[in-house]
């Protein structure tokens, strides 16, 4: 809602959308609610259609219990809990920079009403949504970049593929050495990609 909203008419003509991860979730439903203002879409390792992945789920199951999520948040300063599959081990395939990993932790750990938002968002996820959305795409007839490490090990790799066939201008493009979060594993190979994209479209 909120990205739709920024996507409501405005002083921008359209805009090129971003997604990585669950990110990738609503990237494409915005990409499907609003065509007209979506100039184009890039999807990096994300849920596409029915998948459902087991950290996801698992994240939702513990959340759920009063406190939980306080305790999640505390837990997470932790070096060694921080690299475990349902934190961040399976989201990069190296550490992430303390200071860098502060900026992602220090909200959740410090403000009630961001964890309150974090536990309603992983009580909402479902594959249902996607389940419609992803198809819906084939009515995207802008460029699209897909971008998908080949060493992911949250995100189905058959998504990629059937993301490329089903959105008319897509491009699939592998990244080797990294895991789903591509921005922080292979940051200039990245950069390099979008710039590439983004000087063809202007």
């Amino acid at each position: 809602g909120i990205v739709g909203g920024l996507l409501a008419p405005s002083d921008m003509d359209s805009a090129t959308i971003v997604g990585n991860g669950y990110g990738g979730d609503i990237a494409q439903h915005d990409a499907a609610e609003n065509p007209d203002r979506v100039d184009a879409l890039v999807l990096i390792a994300t849920n596409a259609f029915d998948s459902d992945p087991w950290p996801t789920k698992a994240l939702g199951w513990l959340t759920r219990p009063p406190g939980a999520t306080a305790l999640m948040a505390q837990s997470v300063r932790s070096r060694v809990l921080m690299r475990l599959p349902i934190t961040y081990g399976w989201a990069t395939k190296r550490p992430i920079p303390d200071d860098v990993m502060a900026a992602y932790t220090d909200p959740l750990r410090t403000d009630p009403g961001v964890r309150g938002d974090l536990r309603r968002y992983l009580r909402g996820l479902s594959p249902d949504q996607l389940a419609a959305v992803s198809p819906r795409l084939g009515a995207f007839t802008k460029p699209a970049l897909i971008v998908w490490p080949t060493e992911d090990r949250v995100f189905p790799a058959e998504g990629a593929r059937r993301l490329a066939e089903t959105l008319p201008d897509a491009e699939l493009v592998e990244v080797a050495d990294s895991y789903s979060w591509v921005p922080e594993d292979q940051p200039a190979v990245l950069a390099g990609l979008l710039e590439s994209f983004l000087s063809s479209r202007a």
